[in-house]
């Protein structure tokens, strides 16, 4: 093989790839906005989002890793739904408290850790509340990115 054609063939490669990763972004992004509405079963996501079952399972396996949506048991069915902003700060400060208690070697006070968790969870709600701000100027909210 030239290396002109080992330069194409890497060229396509890396033009599949971007567009593989664009493609995944838009199908996350299709998710969420309809979880934004309300919860769904897979079924439903299945048929709203209109792919197959092996490929919807990664980009929902993806969004709860990065932290964005959550599984909830209801009626003896299993939905997915956006994660309340209560839920991800909670999630953030207990992964916060399990890092300083590994550092100091599991050791905790349960006074330190109780000003730790509130000042974190003050820290986020704070952050927030800017982040809202700055997106009412712009005439936007924060379901919009």
């Amino acid at each position: 093989m030239s290396n002109e054609t080992r330069s194409q063939t890497e060229e396509s490669r890396i033009a599949l790839g971007r567009y593989s990763r664009r493609k995944g972004k838009e199908t996350r992004t299709r998710i969420l906005t309809l979880l934004k509405n309300h919860p769904m079963t897979h079924k439903q996501l299945l048929q709203e989002v209109r792919i197959t079952a092996s490929a919807l399972s990664p980009h929902l396996k993806k969004l709860k890793e990065e932290g964005l949506i959550e599984q909830v048991a209801s009626e003896g069915k299993v939905f997915y739904q956006v994660k309340s902003e209560k839920n991800a700060i909670e999630e953030f400060v207990n992964f916060i408290i399990d890092i300083i208690k590994g550092l100091n070697m599991g050791e905790l006070y349960p006074e330190n850790e109780k000003i730790i968790r509130e000042a974190l969870i003050a820290d986020q709600k704070k952050r927030s509340e800017e982040i809202n701000k700055i997106l009412k100027k712009t005439g936007r909210n924060s379901n919009e990115i």
